[in-house]
């Protein structure tokens, strides 16, 4: 699957609250991990994955929101969403948690 819809998906109030600064498809500036809030960032990031459910970078903002609030059952959900487009940041937090085991069986 293309990853051009990455790029193709408007700015949302999501992106302002759980892009992350490495994300180089962000549309914001990012927020790091340490100042993620999970609990503004889901329900902002439901709202914007209601609207454009292809978006590989709002389907990885959303995993990333859940995974920061240690929900990561729902975290795998969406970060494979945007695995499947390829989405390297999704990759990369998707490695993260097999690593250690987190809505994964461990496996490095």
């Amino acid at each position: 699957m293309p990853n051009s819809s990455a790029e193709d998906t408007p700015a949302t109030d999501y992106d302002a609250y759980a892009a992350s600064p490495l994300d180089p498809h962000r549309k914001a500036p990012g927020v790091p991990e340490d100042k993620l809030n999970p609990s503004t960032a889901i329900p902002a990031c439901v709202s914007a994955v209601r609207t454009f459910p292809s978006s590989p970078r709002l389907n990885y903002q959303l995993g990333r929101a859940y995974w920061k609030s240690n929900n990561f059952g729902e975290a795998i959900v969406w970060v494979r969403q945007a695995v499947q487009y390829q989405y390297a940041p999704a990759q990369a937090i998707l490695g993260y948690m097999f690593q250690f085991g987190q809505g994964v069986a461990q496996s490095d």
